[in-house]
């Protein structure tokens, strides 16, 4: 299953991620840039969630309305 989708990657990207050796592999060069970036989107994707989902209790709107 997870092969399928990497050689599909391979498909799209037109470029080699994988050096299949019988049941192991290795990374390729392209496929070490995308682990790498993918990494890090990956951490920045947590601390965008990290950050939206702060409410810090003095930082905010206040609204107050009296009524006559």
């Amino acid at each position: 299953m997870v092969s399928q989708h990497i050689k599909k990657l391979e498909q799209h990207l037109t470029t080699l991620l994988l050096v299949r050796k019988g049941k192991s592999f290795s990374l390729t060069d392209a496929g070490e840039k995308l682990y790498q970036q993918g990494k890090t989107l990956l951490r920045t994707s947590e601390e965008i969630e990290v950050s939206i989902k702060q409410d810090d209790p003095l930082i905010g709107t206040v609204k107050i309305i009296i009524h006559w």
